[in-house]
């Protein structure tokens, strides 16, 4: 997935990644031709979207060009009203899949008065999610590094049973942290007496595989300073810990 927020995509974004040779793979898709309205264009967007959500989310980026998933050009695609295609596509997406997926659409307009149109798909939390076209259930599909493919009945399995068990694993990890901050085992020391417990939890990190090595983000110590005190931070077992205090010691966040 493109790492800037949808809305502010412009043309010069989607150009660096061509020059660039930014690579297709699970979270990119491009298409150089707009989806077309037979039956089988709307059969492949509803697999490229649903593909998305049930693996990790992403991009699908209409009107570039590309030469084995590696983009060359931005040729855009033309339609006689861009936010009548917007509506068509969404329409067919909220219709044809089930359930239904969260995403979002963003025009970009090129240098020579092409389009060029971002289809953002998150990751979904109810997740697997099939391709359901003119009332008559179809397949289940995700995305690897190579493109879709069509899941088969073991990763099927394994995303029910992933779905049912995502806001068990919050409480039980909620609970856990309570637990050990009412027990003093944070990794820096509180202040005696009553605590405030703030838990920011990306509820995707629990479907996620993805992994982020935190030792090679060294903004989090000014981008996340501890609340109300002077700052430090350093890396222990759970990640990054922001941590502040003085004589009268202090509170302590830690993000892992």
């Amino acid at each position: 997935m493109i790492d800037i927020p949808l809305e502010r995509i412009t043309y010069a974004d989607i150009d660096r990644f061509t020059q660039e040779k930014w690579p297709e793979g699970k979270t990119v898709d491009y298409k150089r031709d707009a989806y077309g309205g037979k039956d089988d264009d709307k059969k492949e967007l509803l697999k490229d979207v649903s593909s998305f959500a049930n693996t990790h989310g992403g991009d699908i980026i209409i009107g570039v060009d590309e030469d084995k998933g590696v983009p060359t050009g931005i040729p855009g695609f033309t339609v006689p009203d861009i936010d009548k295609e917007k509506l068509r596509l969404e329409g067919i997406i909220r219709q044809g899949l089930e359930p239904r997926v969260e995403f979002a659409l963003h025009h970009v307009s090129t240098p020579s008065s092409t389009s060029v149109l971002v289809i953002r798909v998150k990751e979904s939390l109810l997740a697997p999610h099939r391709v359901v076209f003119q009332g008559k259930p179809g397949e289940f599909w995700a995305r690897s590094s190579a493109g879709k493919y069509s899941m088969d009945t073991d990763e099927l399995r394994r995303a029910f049973t992933l779905t049912d068990s995502v806001y068990a694993q919050i409480s039980a990890f909620r609970q856990s942290r309570v637990e050990m901050v009412a027990a003093g085992e944070t990794p820096m020391p509180l202040m005696p007496g009553g605590k405030v417990i703030l838990h920011l939890i990306p509820v995707s990190s629990f479907r996620s595989r993805q992994m982020f090595d935190v030792a090679a983000m060294p903004q989090l110590g000014t981008e996340f300073p501890p609340m109300a005190a002077p700052g430090y931070h350093r890396l222990n077992l759970d990640g990054h810990v922001a941590y502040g205090g003085g004589r009268n010691g202090g509170a302590c966040r830690s993000y892992t």
